[in-house]
């Protein structure tokens, strides 16, 4: 009897040591990320097209030495991060400027290669385009300030807004809470 629990003990913890290797499509996909107007915008997305993210930095000038005029300076950098979003969906993202962005971008990651590579980024461009465009009310009412930086040195702040897939479920999981 001895034996067959020594046994099956030993068995059970060789079991729990191994490991099985991650099926393709639980594994998690690195990011792709696309910059815009200069560097203030930042598209975030897979390899498959699906948007993840759009972060958007934005600074502003102090104006005063009043106690409250870093916080108006946030409140107005905010403002301007959650404008540029807004602006970026409504014009930027139809353009082929957007297009040409992300399929460089998606060049540049080496992501894709063959003979349809080309046409295949177009593909996935187009794609980030339309899971943007479909979900523009949901990414702008899912913004967050995700930093603030007061630089004292140049008298401004510095804002960065984020906004995206898991934002837009945690503020729709929040307005469910908070309605009942």
């Amino acid at each position: 009897m001895k034996i067959f629990s020594i046994l099956f003990v030993t068995i059970f913890l060789l079991g729990a040591c191994s490991s099985t290797p991650e099926p393709e499509a639980q594994k998690v996909k690195a990011p792709i990320k696309t910059e815009f107007l200069g560097g203030g915008l930042t598209i975030a997305y897979d390899e498959d097209g699906e948007f993840q993210s759009i972060t958007s930095v934005s600074a502003s000038k102090v104006t005063s030495t009043l106690p409250s005029a870093v916080e108006e300076a946030l409140k107005i950098a905010t403002l301007k991060a959650r404008r540029q979003i807004a602006e970026f969906i409504n014009t930027e993202v139809q353009s082929d400027r957007f297009t040409s962005s992300v399929s460089d971008s998606l060049q540049a990651a080496e992501t894709l290669s063959g003979d349809n590579a080309t046409k295949l980024r177009n593909t996935i461009a187009l794609k980030v385009r339309e899971n943007i465009t479909q979900k523009s009310s949901q990414i702008l009412k899912g913004t967050f300030v995700q930093s603030e930086k007061h630089d004292a040195e140049k008298d401004q702040v510095i804002v960065t807004v984020v906004t995206g897939v898991s934002s837009v479920g945690t503020s729709n999981q929040l307005k469910k809470l908070m309605s009942q």
